[in-house]
């Protein structure tokens, strides 16, 4: 039975002076019948079932924490109100006497269970114990920032019962504490007393708790690479293969941002010495993937898959498709020369074979024609003529105009110098090339068109 406390409600109870039933064999039966009740001992405020006799124990628990804690601090005279003989009577009970320890405590234990499960305390942020173990980090940072004090910084005499003997002798460490402040933290000459104690910090790092998440996620994905080189033989990961691929990517770029001398503006990704030190020590490529044939071409297929085309453009090159399209004209110069039987040709005739049953059109020229005719047709089934309106689509509208033009010119059998359509050297392709014309022909252009 655990309900809430705070700890001025203790404070304002022994200012008011309320008084109850203090006999010590009433007390342990008292709070005796009130564990058979509920099962536990453990019971931190009035909110229980019967309101008017809890409401008066929860009172009592209070004021018995509230002396305690003046015992535990002082030599006051109310301190003494809370006898050896009646604190033993509330042990036997496993009586809680700070309510804020028994929280920390049994967070813990649960995160504890929680490392035993999973072998890691990283726990998502989005739950009770997510959020606990967040904390946790939070008062370390504000240690490192120096927002607040650590308790190792703080003279032992300040945290502990000072005897009398102590303070006849040096009455000036009666008022140099660590003392409580209003909102139920501590706080010592003026600054605030961090909650992370040594014996807090200590259980935690025996469960291997990680005090810096960003570079506990550093570390895993640093395991996952090595896990990648254990089965592939290299640590040139596709920025494709899922997160490992991005967080190589990042190490490169961040990397080469080290060794620029002109860093990117707003640049805030770390890549500490250690961390530059361990990828080093597995033989880390800072340079790239130096990407294969087969590789590429997977890329290519990738790319077919989603967008119906192979006519990828030159400039193509995202984390799906990486340099794609700058490989690809290469691709289709090198199938040029294929198909010209040029000696100098690099790519052998099971890859040219490949990229033309993939639909790789090698004349990048002729693969834009080629949709220009499809779009067309595309246009004549639905609006049931060639003649586009220039409202409809204009860019297609003006390519229509252009053709119209160059198949009156390639009629009249005129050249590029005496043409009165003064053709410039990308127009003049479709002069000389029958397989265009019979394209156009096929659609029905030159009836539609230039006949008339």
């Amino acid at each position: 039975f655990e309900c809430e406390e705070d700890d001025d409600f203790e404070s304002e109870l022994s200012s008011q002076h309320t008084k109850f039933d203090e006999n010590g064999t009433g007390t342990q039966i008292s709070i005796n019948n009130e564990r058979n009740r509920t099962g536990s001992g453990v019971i931190m405020s009035s909110e229980c079932d019967e309101p008017y006799l809890s409401l008066e124990l929860g009172f009592w628990v209070a004021q018995q924490r509230h002396y305690y804690k003046q015992l535990m601090q002082s030599n006051s005279t109310k301190g003494k109100r809370l006898t050896p003989q009646r604190i033993e009577y509330l042990d036997r009970l496993n009586f809680i006497w700070d309510i804020k320890e028994a929280r920390w405590e049994t967070q813990y234990q649960r995160l504890n269970e929680y490392v035993k499960r999973h072998g890691h305390a990283n726990v998502r942020q989005n739950s009770t114990l997510g959020h606990w173990v967040y904390k946790q980090r939070y008062h370390q940072r504000n240690i490192e920032k120096g927002v607040t004090l650590d308790w190792g910084d703080i003279p032992e005499h300040a945290t502990r019962p000072l005897s009398e003997e102590e303070i006849r002798r040096k009455p000036e460490l009666a008022v140099d504490r660590v003392i409580d402040t209003p909102s139920g933290g501590k706080e010592y000459r003026g600054m605030p007393v961090s909650p992370l104690t040594p014996e807090r910090k200590a259980k935690l790092n025996e469960i291997g708790f990680v005090w810096d998440a960003r570079e506990s996620v550093w570390d895993q994905k640093f395991r996952e690479l090595i896990k990648y080189k254990k089965e592939f033989g290299t640590t040139k990961v596709p920025p494709s293969h899922g997160s490992l691929g991005v967080w190589v990517k990042k190490q490169r770029e961040a990397w080469r941002a080290l060794q620029s001398t002109d860093k990117p503006s707003g640049f805030t990704y770390a890549l500490t010495p250690d961390r530059i030190a361990k990828l080093d020590s597995i033989n880390f490529s800072w340079q790239g993937h130096d990407y294969t044939w087969e590789e590429h071409f997977q890329h290519l297929l990738l790319y077919i898959e989603r967008h119906n085309t192979a006519n990828a453009p030159q400039s193509l090159d995202t984390d799906d498709y990486p340099k794609l399209g700058s490989w690809l004209t290469i691709q289709r110069t090198e199938g040029r020369k294929f198909e010209r039987n040029d000696a100098a040709c690099s790519l052998s005739e099971e890859r040219y074979a490949l990229l033309k049953h993939a639909g790789v059109q090698f004349d990048p020229k002729l693969a834009q024609f080629l949709s220009r005719v499809e779009e067309l047709k595309a246009y004549r089934l639905h609006h049931g003529t060639l003649k586009v309106k220039s409202t409809h689509d204009k860019s297609l509208w003006s390519w229509v105009r252009r053709m119209t033009k160059e198949y009156e010119a390639y009629l009249a059998q005129l050249n590029v110098e005496k043409s009165k359509h003064n053709l410039t050297r990308k127009k003049k392709l479709l002069l000389e090339d029958e397989i265009r014309r019979r394209m156009l022909d096929d659609i029905g252009f030159r009836e539609e068109f230039v006949n008339k």
